[in-house]
């Protein structure tokens, strides 16, 4: 009988040996899914963020490009003025997303060739403006030049600069689109193992 008594109590000391020992496995991978999904979050947001400065500020050069019409060019002035300051706003609220960006991933040279030419592209906006109302301009190719740049067409879908600046967000995008699936698939994981 004794040895039966000496069999369970081992018996009951190794189950619970074996519960805590459980406990501690499953705790400790719990840590760790905790951890990944916790930076999964993150960077997840990060990339959402800088997605959507970079379509505020293609919406914002967007909304720089005037339709071209009968409007005096003060008129026209002083509306390029307001949407020029609704395209700064959305450039420095990109500029700070990209200093987290930088701080978390690092350089990315990717990246930073299209930020780089979608920032030429802006400062070429910028220069025409400046060119177009306070230069006077005696070329009538280079009027022609800088008023492309500043009026739009919208009967045509697609212009040269509409092109370049869809085809730069796209750039952009094939950078951060990977880091939100990224979330999106351990989100089915998580669902599939739970």
């Amino acid at each position: 009988m004794e040895t039966i008594q000496t069999a369970v109590a081992i018996a009951k000391d190794l189950i619970t040996v074996f519960a805590a020992a459980t406990a501690a496995v499953v705790a400790i991978l719990g840590f760790d899914t905790w951890k990944r999904q916790l930076t999964a979050n993150a960077e997840y947001d990060l990339a959402r963020r800088v997605l959507v400065a970079v379509y505020r500020v293609r919406d914002a050069h967007q909304a720089c490009r005037l339709s071209p019409g009968p409007q005096e060019k003060d008129e026209t002035k002083q509306l390029h003025v307001a949407q020029l300051t609704k395209l700064k706003e959305a450039d420095t609220q990109l500029e700070i997303e990209l200093l987290e960006v930088e701080a978390v991933w690092g350089d990315n040279p990717e990246m930073t060739s299209a930020l780089g030419f979608l920032h030429v592209e802006l400062a070429r906006f910028g220069l025409a403006y400046v060119r177009y109302y306070y230069v006077k301009i005696d070329d009538p190719n280079q009027e022609e030049e800088l008023y492309q740049l500043l009026f739009r067409d919208f009967a045509t879908p697609d212009d040269e600069i509409s092109t370049n600046i869809k085809s730069l967000v796209q750039s952009i995008e094939s950078v951060f689109r990977p880091k939100l699936r990224l979330k999106q698939e351990a989100s089915r994981k998580t669902w599939l193992l739970g």
